[in-house]
């Protein structure tokens, strides 16, 4: 996969994450093993983006709105990355939060960026 295609849409660091042209600002990713953890508990994710993430938990443990600190846990086949920011709760349903990221950073975007060419890397060596 092009790094070009998940960093679609993204210019400079900003409080921007609206969709584009009625579409999604950031592609959608399910199919990374990773998990995110808030405090003492750790979430399977269901998808993320570089806008944000949905994990798979009971509803009731957030409300709209919430902040949280957290650290996002990928596995590539070397190690573990961890990558920590801020992110807001924007919708749940019965079995599932999606978290809204900060201003996504050029430090936090490098990040990402590491660790997808880690993951791809490990994937085209398979």
């Amino acid at each position: 996969m092009m790094f070009s295609t998940l960093f679609k849409g993204m210019g400079p660091a900003s409080n921007e994450n609206t969709p584009v042209n009625g579409k999604r600002a950031h592609e959608r990713r399910y199919q990374d093993v990773c998990i995110m953890t808030i405090g003492d508990r750790q979430y399977p994710v269901r998808d993320w983006s570089m806008g944000g993430v949905c994990i798979e938990t009971d509803s009731r443990t957030f409300g709209i709105g919430d902040e949280a600190p957290f650290t996002l846990k990928f596995r590539t086949t070397n190690k573990v990355v961890d990558i920590r920011h801020m992110a807001n709760v924007v919708r749940k349903t019965k079995h599932q939060v999606a978290f809204q990221f900060e201003p996504v950073t050029e430090q936090l975007k490098t990040q990402f960026e590491t660790m997808l060419s880690d993951m791809s890397a490990a994937s085209a060596s398979a």
